[in-house]
């Protein structure tokens, strides 16, 4: 399977529920832009039976709380 942003790259983390897959690119990427691929859940509200052990939803969540955190500390 290959990448949804990047179309040369194999994967390294798959959406179970979409089928879709991210590369290591995009898994890894630091940039919070919300117009910067990355590597999200694209419903997180939503429920998923994959939810325990998805790597992108995991992903997701820890980008989530760096953003708020460094939020609070400006």
């Amino acid at each position: 399977m290959n990448c949804k942003n990047h179309p040369e790259e194999e994967v390294m983390a798959v959406c179970q529920k979409f089928n879709v897959g991210y590369c290591i690119k995009c898994c890894e990427e630091q940039n919070y832009d919300e117009n910067v691929r990355q590597c999200v859940c694209t419903s997180p509200n939503v429920h998923c039976n994959y939810r325990q052990q998805c790597i992108v939803y995991n992903l997701s969540m820890k980008r989530s709380r760096e953003l708020k955190e460094g939020k609070k500390r400006h």
